[in-house]
């Protein structure tokens, strides 16, 4: 049996591969269709930047951090187990949990992850997320070496220089689902109005500057001005399948569905339970979980 696969393979390679010669390659094109266009190239590239958005803003990530670690939002356990998960939602209300925390640790992993894509505007926007949560941001000049750690003033010294050096790169003429020149110049706003509390955020009160109110009119002047941004005639289409049409969003998560990976998981806590709030995806349905706290409801009723 040995003898016949081996007279057999030899066969085979002596009628496909018996000779060498040089063969000179023609290249007709690079594309496989020829009709790639640069924008097609450069989208394909920074899409998966773009992709660890929604997973961040899912409820058991950032938007958890975010409302659940506040006075706005609680969620206690139903009914002596459920939503108790081993008590990691109410640590993090109570602001008692460590860094083990599931719900602590999914951010970090998702937005640290973010942090590596290779879109400098992006970078940007994610370590000004990790700056508001941990007050600290990521600088990497070489992709080989280790992060240089930065806090305070040198963090947003960093993130302002970063998102000033590209926003004249950014295009204009794409929907709020990516980084756009306005969407650059509302982060710039955001940064210069928070500064003084990311520069020291124990101090006893803050210093807003003029300098940096100056610079949230400047930006925020232009971003009104310059784009082609408008409030919305009906308030909740800003949350529908089609939002990327929307001319008051300036820089937000694409939820066409086909693109989407979160189908509108943001407002799960907001909805009650079997209320679907995306016809299109019957299993996303709400959940009696989530609620507001007294103190805070009793401030606006």
């Amino acid at each position: 049996m040995k003898n016949k696969i081996y007279t057999t393979v030899l066969a085979i390679a002596m009628l496909f591969g018996g000779s060498c010669t040089d063969l000179t390659e023609v290249v007709l094109d690079e594309s496989l269709t020829g009709t790639v266009s640069e924008d097609e190239i450069v989208t394909s590239v920074v899409a998966p930047a773009y992709a660890d958005l929604p997973r961040l803003f899912l409820h058991t990530h950032l938007f958890c951090l975010q409302i659940i670690s506040s006075d706005e939002g609680i969620l206690p356990a139903r009914g002596g187990k459920d939503w108790f998960d081993g008590g990691v939602l109410i640590e993090v209300h109570q602001h008692t949990h460590s860094s083990a925390n599931g719900f602590v640790l999914n951010t970090w992993n998702s937005m640290y992850g973010a942090i590596s894509a290779e879109v400098r505007g992006l970078q940007a926007y994610y370590n000004m997320l990790t700056l508001d949560l941990w007050g600290i941001a990521f600088q990497k000049d070489d992709p080989q070496e280790l992060s240089v750690i930065l806090r305070r003033n040198d963090a947003v010294e960093f993130i302002r220089s970063e998102l000033e050096a590209i926003v004249g790169d950014l295009k204009t003429d794409v929907g709020p689902g990516r980084l756009t020149q306005g969407g650059a110049y509302a982060l710039l706003t955001r940064l210069h109005m928070n500064a003084p509390v990311w520069r020291d955020p124990y101090a006893a009160s803050f210093d807003f500057t003029d300098a940096d109110m100056d610079k949230v009119i400047e930006y925020s002047t232009k971003v009104i001005n310059d784009y082609d941004y408008a409030l919305s005639e009906e308030y909740f289409e800003i949350f529908s399948n089609d939002n990327h049409t929307n001319k008051e969003l300036i820089f937000a998560i694409d939820q066409r569905p086909d693109l989407s990976s979160s189908h509108n998981r943001m407002c799960y806590w907001s909805m009650s339970g079997s209320f679907y709030g995306n016809p299109l995806y019957p299993n996303g349905d709400g959940t009696d979980g989530g609620a507001i706290t007294q103190e805070f409801y009793e401030m606006w009723e």
